[in-house]
């Protein structure tokens, strides 16, 4: 039965490192921590045996269940940076690029004015000073 567990804790491990969503991680600590799973089923079977076994076999099989924990929450936790960054590369604005279809503006009525009469004066053989 012990071999059998640390056989499933390595198999679980190995697929947890190489979940590649959290959904994949969501589904593997179901199978992995769930009522149904081994661990679960290792710990009804505990009622069986000895004072002195049952202590030994309990405290492998919360060590056990811990390891397999951690692994699953570094892995959620990896992804969920690994999401983020990707999130923030697609939002990214760069402030700094210049686009090609730059509207400038118009000048002020008065300004526009100004001009006009400019180029009546000078039209007329006045100079600007």
């Amino acid at each position: 039965m012990i071999d059998d567990l640390l056989q499933f804790e390595a198999d679980t491990l190995a697929a947890a490192t190489a979940a590649g969503s959290a959904q994949a991680v969501r589904d593997l600590e179901q199978r992995a921590l769930g009522r149904e799973g081994p661990l679960a089923l290792a710990k009804k079977q505990l009622g069986s045996l000895g004072p002195d076994e049952r202590k030994q076999a309990g405290r492998a099989l919360n060590e056990m269940r811990d390891r397999i924990t951690v692994a699953l929450d570094h892995r959620r936790a990896e992804l969920a940076r690994v999401e983020r960054a990707a999130q923030l590369a697609q939002e990214r604005i760069d402030l700094t690029e210049i686009p090609d279809d730059v509207l400038v503006g118009h000048a002020h009525v008065v300004t526009q004015t100004w001009d006009a009469l400019e180029d009546i004066f000078v039209g007329m053989g006045f100079r600007v000073a």
